[in-house]
């Protein structure tokens, strides 16, 4: 988040005990909140309802009334999928294609065809229930609508599917820009990775990123900023051991260190 977004507050609001949810709340200049959440979902079908019936739903609708307005964006592993045609497929290729590949084979030929079950399905029905009662979208199936990739493979190498994906909320449709789904990171999944220009974000430039001007006209960062450089200041007088040269290379370093997205 530090890297790319000037955020006004960034805190935990709710970690299961199980360790199946963590979410965190997201503001940004403008009154832009966002309720943040990573998810997995149990291995074991049965279980997978029972969790997006109770936990989830539970977490979200917490977060929900706790920050009303804000807008949620979950991502993580659902281990199940909404189409047996375009989210899960039987491998024909050998050796079996890097995850995320999908589609095509080594050499270019069809990689796989349609699953003969449909086990991968098995507990989405009430993923999809909390889609609809939360409103949230599958950002890779709204910007791929027709394609069939892959997050994982089984280790057998003969079967895989989608089984990663970020689902935002409705209203940040129109700001999706991007999503797909990166192969060769480490781990057992592919990445699935989702872009949003969000409303009202400051606009990047073609080289590295450096200190956009229109921060200082946000009075909060504005007060935020003065504030805390004042104390870095009073609590480091020149004297013996510390010129103004060495303290100003050593203010510039704890300023990056503070926020890296806004400094240059």
């Amino acid at each position: 988040v530090g890297r790319h977004l000037h955020a006004e507050a960034f805190e935990r609001v709710h970690v299961c005990p199980e360790g199946l949810i963590a979410g965190a709340v997201l503001t940004l200049p403008g009154d832009n909140t966002y309720l943040l959440y990573s998810v997995y979902a149990p291995c074991v079908g049965v279980e997978r309802a029972a969790f997006f019936a109770g936990p989830l739903r539970a977490a979200l609708g917490d977060g929900v009334r706790r920050h009303p307005g804000a807008r949620l964006v979950l991502g993580g592993d659902f281990n199940c999928v909404e189409s047996v045609l375009l989210d899960a497929g039987t491998l024909t290729s050998t050796p079996p294609p890097l995850a995320g590949g999908g589609g095509v084979g080594p050499s270019g030929e069809a990689g796989e065809v349609p699953p003969p079950s449909s086990s991968r399905t098995v507990g989405y029905a009430g993923l999809q229930e909390v889609q609809l009662e939360f409103g949230l979208a599958d950002c890779f199936r709204k910007y791929n609508p027709a394609l069939c990739q892959f997050t994982h493979i089984a280790t057998n190498g003969s079967t895989a599917a989608r089984l990663d994906r970020v689902l935002i909320a409705d209203t940040l449709v129109p700001y999706l820009v991007g999503a797909g789904i990166a192969s060769g990171w480490p781990g057992d999944h592919s990445l699935a990775h989702t872009t949003l220009r969000l409303p009202g974000a400051v606009p990047r430039g073609p080289g590295s990123w450096a200190f956009p001007a229109q921060l200082a006209r946000d009075p909060k960062f504005v007060r935020r900023f003065t504030v805390a450089i004042s104390a870095w200041f009073a609590a480091r007088p020149v004297g013996p051991g510390r010129s103004h040269a060495g303290r100003w290379e050593a203010f510039k370093a704890w300023g990056r260190r503070q926020n890296p997205g806004v400094a240059a």
